[in-house]
């Protein structure tokens, strides 16, 4: 599927979304139903430590519709360069986002999500030399307001991934779970745009442990160092984001990475 096509895709995907909720974000109860658009271009496509593009970027759209706490999506991934036909990626998602105890020092916000990985160029199964459907299931932990410090907070958060194979192969690839451990820091700044009312600078690192998925070998596979910030004005929002890898597993990555994101996203 080539990037133009992927992209019509899911702008056929939006059409139908939009037009069921008539293009903006409707109440029902005491809830509101939204649709964030966003599109996104990768200087490198890097997955959980790995380079699955080997050094090229990447055209990512998504198409995301929440409600309360829940949010269902579908999001893509394109080469921007020839040659990686087989890793033209859809994946379909659903996740559950709670917050307890907000605005308390104790405020935890939760994350659960499935998502299914769609290679749909790749014929290989799982376990192959080539890529294969997959599926993880996400359970993510973050305490915002543990730590005061200046003006804001140190927040420590987790991810554990497990990882499985998809499900129109019969041969097992590695499955297992892909730890994560991180700290995260908003530096409150004025913003450059009138129109915006806040902005940060958002700080994040965290490491990673692979307990040998994917045919890796078990340890801790790479940390990584990022900065971000996001511009708002009339719905759009414009983040553009800096990340450094330290890759110290080899059968994850043999090499460090630096490498940015552009996204554009509205949301109605």
């Amino acid at each position: 599927m080539s990037p133009l096509r992927g992209l019509m895709v899911l702008a056929s995907t939006l059409i139908i979304l939009t037009a069921s909720v008539n293009a903006r974000a409707v109440d029902v109860g005491e809830q509101e139903i939204g649709i964030t658009v966003d599109a996104t271009y990768v200087t490198k496509y890097i997955w959980k430590g790995f380079d699955l593009l080997d050094d090229n970027g990447a055209w990512q759209p998504s198409i995301t519709l929440s409600y309360s706490d829940f949010s269902l999506g579908v999001w893509g991934s394109w080469a921007d360069t020839r040659g990686f036909t087989a890793q033209d990626e859809l994946d379909y998602f659903l996740c559950y986002q709670p917050s307890l105890f907000e605005e308390k020092r104790c405020a935890l916000d939760l994350s659960l999500t499935y998502t299914y990985f769609d290679f749909p160029h790749s014929d290989s199964v799982a376990g192959g030399d080539e890529i294969a459907d997959g599926q993880e299931l996400a359970l993510g932990v973050s305490l915002p307001n543990a730590f005061p410090l200046g003006p804001s907070s140190l927040a420590p958060y987790y991810e554990g991934d497990f990882e499985w194979q998809g499900m129109h192969h019969d041969s097992s690839v590695d499955k297992g779970w892909i730890h994560t451990f991180g700290l995260a820091y908003d530096i409150p700044v004025s913003p450059l745009l009138k129109q915006q009312e806040e902005q940060a600078i958002c700080l994040c690192w965290d490491i990673t442990y692979n307990d040998g998925v994917f045919g890796t070998a078990a340890g801790w596979s790479h940390s990584t160092l990022g900065v971000s910030t996001t511009f708002e004005c009339k719905g759009f929002a414009f983040t553009p984001v800096v990340n450094y890898q330290w890759s110290y597993e080899d059968t994850v990555n043999e090499e460090n990475e630096f490498y940015a994101s552009f996204s554009l996203s509205y949301y109605f």
